[in-house]
């Protein structure tokens, strides 16, 4: 029989088992944020699947940079709706 190539998402987890030790070394708010960066991209494991990169670390910060656009730009509409209604 042939070698069995993890999938995307088994990487996924090998990599954040790997990242444990960093995320017991930080401060309990960073341990939040920290856990909520790994939800990104467990959110996005079905994208990076497609992606079939031979590094699991490149879809992995890709899933995260991309909802961290996602809210400043949430971010940025809702001051643009704040200021135009301070202006009225």
């Amino acid at each position: 029989m042939g070698k069995t190539v993890p999938t995307y998402r088994n990487q996924l987890e090998m990599e954040i088992r790997e990242l444990l030790p960093f995320r017991r070394a930080l401060c309990q708010g960073e341990k939040v944020l920290f856990d909520t960066l790994v939800g990104y991209a467990r959110t996005h494991a079905a994208e990076g699947s497609f992606t079939a990169h031979s590094d699991p670390l490149v879809p992995f910060f890709l899933s995260i940079l991309l909802e961290q656009e996602r809210k400043i730009r949430e971010l940025e509409k809702t001051l643009e709706e704040s200021l135009e209604d301070m202006k009225q």
